[in-house]
């Protein structure tokens, strides 16, 4: 459903590239993009809406190269939240709903509706009046109103409070189960990906690092912790990244047959450590 080729974008002006990254998303799976500031999350995200044109690479949604001959068709069954609301400010979610209506060929009223009361928003107040939070929940509520195939979402739960986040991981998994579309969902929020994500895609200085299974990622690192005593039989080059003090040691490894010191913790790798370690080798 969502397929990405070698794609590139260069800025030229700018440090920052991306470079020939390849992933593809089926329906019915939910993809975490992670990775630090500036590693192309939000590049890819503005890729896939035709916000930019990559430099190299080809990108397909439904099997429909994305061109803007295909726009139309595509974007019909695309849902998008972006970190900062999109829509003016003196509008209200009835407008916005009338205006989706009109937009979008499966608009569907009735879930609207339901969505806005399960997020608790104020229909008839103005965007600009709103909260940061509210403002977001709106995009969401507008995301999901018009079923379709594809969610993309760049930094959602920016601004929302732990029990909202709950709220819309509960949410995104309903949609999923609903319409069996497939949502990739880009956030520095990694602990809110290891309940719901199914694919993990990580991007670091406009490179692929890897994009795997979420059980394949915990099959491939995992965690040592050890005394600093303990840590003299290691061998510190079989480790991906690690940290030490005086006292203790902890690194992420992988499938290499490592010798574990004895009374030394092992444990899976979060999705928190793999990004933090892999970005200090």
């Amino acid at each position: 459903m969502l397929e990405l080729i070698n794609v590139s974008k260069d800025y030229y002006d700018f440090e920052f590239e991306l470079k020939n990254v390849s992933f593809n998303l089926d329906e019915g799976y939910i993809m975490g993009l992670i990775g630090p500031n500036g590693s192309g999350k939000t590049t890819i995200i503005n890729l896939i809406m035709n916000v930019i044109k990559p430099t190299g690479g080809k990108i397909k949604i439904f099997g429909l190269d994305n061109t803007i001959e295909n726009n139309v068709a595509i974007k019909d069954n695309i849902g998008f939240v972006f970190d900062k609301s999109i829509y003016p400010e003196k509008l209200n979610l009835d407008k916005l709903g009338y205006i989706y209506k009109n937009l979008y060929s499966n608009f569907d009223e009735k879930y609207f509706e339901e969505l806005i009361k399960q997020l608790n928003i104020q229909k008839l107040k103005k965007l600009g009046e709103q909260s940061k939070g509210n403002q977001m929940k709106c995009q969401i509520a507008l995301a999901l109103s018009h079923n379709a195939k594809l969610i993309l979402m760049d930094e959602p739960a920016s601004g929302l409070d732990p029990i909202v986040r709950r709220e819309l991981m509960k949410i995104l998994l309903e949609y999923r189960e609903r319409t069996n579309a497939g949502i990739l969902f880009s956030t520095h929020l990694t602990e809110d990906l290891e309940n719901i994500s199914d694919y993990i895609t990580f991007l670091d200085n406009g490179k692929l690092v890897f994009s795997k299974s979420i059980e394949e990622m915990r099959d491939e690192y995992k965690i040592l912790k050890c005394t600093i005593e303990q840590s003299k039989s290691l061998n510190e080059s079989d480790f991906f990244g690690f940290e030490k003090n005086e006292y203790y040691f902890k690194g992420l490894f992988g499938n290499k047959n490592i010798l574990i010191p004895e009374d030394a913790i092992v444990e899976n790798a979060s999705i928190q450590d793999i990004m933090y370690y892999l970005n200090r080798k």
